[in-house]
């Protein structure tokens, strides 16, 4: 499960906004503006231009500060306002040419070096962030801000070890406070001095007994620690102070679980999914989590059904919820749970292809393949670009042997396509099986060939090719050549076996087919038909009619082959005594 953190990272603000830059005092260059109907220009536009920032109009914005430095080309503050739209764009290149311009032109400006410092850092020049801050606080050794700006930026380079002295130097000038003993703590923590952030975190709950961040802080810690009753200690603690706090539950429900507590657990996450006070996106999240988790899906399925009732329950409507469930019955093996949702969810979302699409896969899953070309034919309609719903509606009418629409889906979807070989080749695979399925066999071969020179290494291709020449009894030598490929890469496939069998067989050659027909029923473990049929007829072939007849008296147990189209030929060449 995901960890939730109290350890909150030092929040420190820039104080880089645009107040101070309006003021005279700290734009002392306006005497050297020109003539006094320009400066009234340049103070019309320049404020114009910071209402049109503010506002989220950062070209026109941007135009107006050109325009006030045309006016006053020394001026600090359109260079910063630029550089400040800059860097807000992630241009700091060019953000950090403007405000070494706003600096120069106004050196005591606090803000406007900090800004520097900034972009600096963002650009991954320590060394001159550090250079500027360090400027600052020589001239201005009492600033707590300057302080905070120095130990944000080492909390950043992750050096430690110098924000410590900072820290405690800020805290003597500014005295306690929450920002400052996390900060503390959490340098501690990262310098792996537990045994003193564990001294910080006791005394600022001592000092404020009833804050929930250095309870849960103090927990997270126990648990670092190893001392699990501790931890559990404060976790309840901070349960009576404030029963609905959101990071103070779930890192309750993440203890318990980790703790091997599963029923604790599920019973805490049940209480947070039924509480009113909580906002769904919390509720979502540890659901998210909960589902997710192969660990509970195979130990604790019912509890995990229970809890997700709840959450469906109050939320039969949200989106996510019903994407949810439909995620979790597809990783419990429900797709017929999850086909209802997922009809549910496209009827109110028509928009959604990603909802489509998995509908699509789940009614490929289970087979229902009419469903399935019903559902992409719709689907097409509001998405005539995705290929993969053309691909989908294709294989669904392969499988009921609508051959000659396969056809027209297919070539349907070779507009859609793009210039990927693979895609295409695949495309130009099943327009093989298609036609061969028709029995337009000169056109199945072309297509067949052409997915072979675009894809010549997909195995899948080589085997089919392969297969339907040796029905035919046609080009045996190439199929022989496809099929060897095959079994170079994967000797033990019953299907590449299988094939192989027929090749040879179809070549006059039975008792070479005997002996990869015989490895195909081992590697299918019998549960091909046509792998079985295969068997026998290669056996009658080789004049081995007892084996023939106790292999079919031995399949006839099994349900799947005698309601297979197989079982009626094999049954007639028994009966027959050969083929």
């Amino acid at each position: 499960m995901r960890k939730y953190k109290y350890a909150l990272w030092l929040v420190i603000s820039f104080l880089i906004g645009g107040n101070g830059a309006l003021s005279a005092q700290n734009n002392p260059l306006r005497v050297d503006s020109p003539a006094s109907m320009q400066g009234m220009d340049y103070d019309y536009l320049f404020m114009e231009a910071v209402r049109l920032k503010v506002g989220g109009e950062v070209n026109q914005a941007a135009v107006l500060f050109q325009k006030c430095l045309e006016i006053n080309p020394r001026a600090a503050a359109p260079y910063y306002q630029l550089s400040d739209i800059l860097a807000a764009q992630q241009n700091l290149p060019a953000a950090l040419i403007l405000a070494k311009q706003a600096v120069r032109f106004s050196e005591e400006n606090k803000h406007y070096q900090l800004h520097l410092a900034r972009i600096y850092q963002g650009l991954q020049f320590p060394d001159s962030s550090l250079l500027v801050l360090n400027r600052l606080i020589i001239k201005n050794p009492e600033d707590p801000d300057l302080k905070m700006n120095l130990i944000s930026f080492y909390f950043d380079q992750g050096d430690f070890e110098a924000a410590l002295p900072l820290l405690d130097s800020l805290e003597k000038t500014t005295g306690f406070s929450n920002e400052l003993v996390m900060a503390k703590y959490q340098a501690n923590v990262q310098l792996n001095r537990k045994e003193e952030a564990l001294k910080i975190l006791l005394g600022a709950v001592e000092n404020s007994p009833e804050n929930p961040v250095f309870i849960g802080s103090l927990a997270e810690l126990y648990i670092a620690l190893d001392q699990q009753d501790k931890a559990l200690e404060q976790y309840q603690k901070l349960m009576q102070i404030d029963p609905d706090h959101v990071i103070g539950n779930l890192s309750m429900v993440n203890f318990l679980f980790n703790k091997g507590d599963h029923l604790s657990g599920f019973t805490k996450s049940k209480q947070i999914v039924e509480n009113p006070r909580m906002a769904f996106e919390v509720k979502f999240d540890l659901m998210l989590d909960l589902l997710s988790d192969t660990l509970l899906i195979n130990k604790f399925p019912d509890q995990l059904d229970s809890l997700n009732s709840s959450f469906q329950r109050l939320y039969p409507d949200q989106l996510q919820a019903r994407i949810l469930n439909v995620d979790y019955h597809i990783r419990m093996g429900r797709l017929e749970e999850a086909k209802a949702d997922l009809i549910y969810l496209t009827e109110r979302n028509k928009d959604n292809y990603t909802i489509w699409a998995q509908l699509a896969y789940v009614l490929n899953s289970t087979n229902d393949y009419p469903a399935l070309i019903r559902t992409t034919t719709q689907a097409i309609s509001l998405f005539p670009e995705k290929a993969n719903l053309y691909l989908m509606k294709a294989f669904a009418e392969m499988q009921i042997k609508d051959y000659a629409s396969c056809v027209m889906t297919l070539k349907s979807s070779l507009h859609y396509l793009g210039n990927g070989k693979e895609s295409q080749a695949q495309v130009y695979a099943m327009l093989g099986e298609a036609y061969n399925g028709l029995k337009e066999y000169s056109l199945s071969d072309d297509f067949f060939e052409l997915a072979i020179d675009l894809a010549p290494e997909n195995l899948v291709t080589l085997n089919n090719y392969a297969y339907y020449l040796s029905l035919r009894g046609e080009n045996l030598s190439r199929a022989q050549s496809f099929i060897k490929k095959c079994l170079e890469s994967d000797p033990e496939s019953g299907t590449y076996l299988d094939t192989a069998a027929w090749i040879y067989y179809k070549s006059g050659k039975p008792k070479e087919a005997l002996a990869f027909i015989e490895k195909a029923f081992q590697f299918e473990d019998g549960k091909s038909p046509e792998v079985c049929l295969h068997y026998i007829e290669i056996l009658l072939a080789n004049d081995e009619k007892k084996e023939a007849k106790n292999l079919f008296n031995q399949l006839k147990k099994q349900e799947k082959f005698i309601q297979s189209e197989e079982f009626v030929t094999a049954e007639n060449l028994i009966k027959n005594g050969k083929k």
